[in-house]
């Protein structure tokens, strides 16, 4: 399974991605990343930050979005193997449809929990529209840490996706034990290189990145989780 490294924030990280699969986010972009840095990424997936536009409160203008993405000049088959649709995560599904119809190319993203599940077929034409072919899954924030996860929501909404389209999981690398899940990504890379410098203090930071990077890349794809005594699926 690929995994896409998000939107790096510092020269250091970006230097680290070199020849790496990367997210970038309209939300975060920073124009230093097109000195060099963008051109040394192995791919691209790009993202309008919907879910970080969410926390923070910010507005994403689906138009200043695509402006963005076309400047990337993205080709069948090409360094950017997809973008995404501007999509509500707040639960306004329909919102979502709107900005999918306004953005030819970009890949839909269904949410467990939140859409209905008849949206998922609503969604496929779209997928199959798009640019690579993508269709995202995506969980309700807040509650995929929860103890028995969303094993049975996703297995659903999987089983429903023909085989052609690829699927990419956002921040859905815990649910990788799913052949199907063909990307995901990580958002606490960098994060995860400040807990092992915390750990081991004698790594320098760009050690620690290494490190980070490396474990996931080494990783691969989780084992199936067991059911508990009560049959429900313990994800920890």
């Amino acid at each position: 399974m690929r995994v896409f490294f998000s939107s790096p924030r510092t020269q250091q990280q970006a230097e680290h991605l070199a020849s790496r699969p990367v997210l970038l986010s309209f939300t975060t972009w920073a124009p230093w990343l097109s000195k060099g840095y963008v051109s040394s990424f192995d791919r691209l997936l790009l993202d309008s930050g919907a879910f970080s536009a969410l926390n923070s409160g910010q507005i994403v203008d689906n138009s200043r979005y695509r402006e963005w993405v076309e400047a990337f000049a993205p080709t069948p088959g090409g360094y950017v193997n997809a973008f995404a649709s501007l999509d509500s995560i707040d639960g306004d599904y329909r919102k979502s449809i709107k900005h999918l119809d306004e953005f030819p190319g970009s890949f839909p993203t269904f949410h467990p929990g939140s859409d209905p599940p008849e949206l998922v077929d609503d969604l496929i034409p779209y997928a199959e529209a798009s640019h690579g072919k993508f269709m995202g899954i995506g969980v309700v924030p807040g509650r995929h840490g929860s103890r028995h996860g969303w094993h049975s929501e996703i297995a659903d909404v999987l089983e429903k996706i023909p085989a052609h389209i690829h699927v990419h999981g956002w921040a859905l690398r815990i649910y990788s034990y799913f052949p199907r899940i063909d990307s995901s990504d990580s958002t606490t890379w960098w994060q995860d290189a400040q807990a092992i410098r915390k750990q081991v203090p004698w790594l320098s930071f760009g050690e620690a990145l290494d490190i980070a990077i490396l474990r996931i890349e080494r990783t691969g794809r989780h084992t199936a989780p067991k059911s508990d005594d009560e049959g429900q699926i313990d994800l920890l």
